[in-house]
């Protein structure tokens, strides 16, 4: 694919470590959407992000062609690894990890009101 690069570090996958066949099952999936103001703000692009707290390595899942969000996505970016699981990057996994703790506080003091 002309522009990418699969040895550059990614904004939230590790490109390095190639699609994975199989990610542990049973995780909590977070849908991450991310938004764009050129020149309104829109929602641009959506992936599910998982967590293993046990190994201390998140998840990203690319939607593929048969997902909800697959269409909105290839209008951002596309780059013919959609429908694919890969390893996020450490530091999205250092990113997401305090707002997931965040969520599930936000949750878990909501649900006893």
């Amino acid at each position: 694919m002309p522009g990418f690069d699969s040895k550059a570090p990614g904004f939230i996958i590790d490109w390095s470590k190639r699609a994975v066949a199989e990610h542990p099952k049973g995780l909590q999936p977070y849908e991450v959407s991310f938004y764009s103001k050129l020149p309104n703000e829109r929602l641009s692009y959506v992936v599910f992000y998982e967590y293993d707290p046990a190994t201390q390595h998140g998840y990203i899942y690319l939607p593929g062609r048969t997902d909800e969000c697959y269409r909105l996505n290839v209008n951002s970016i596309f780059r013919g690894v959609e429908g694919n699981w890969f390893r996020a990057w450490r530091v999205w996994d250092d990113v997401a990890r305090p707002l997931i703790a965040g969520a599930k506080l936000t949750a878990s003091n909501s649900s006893r009101d």
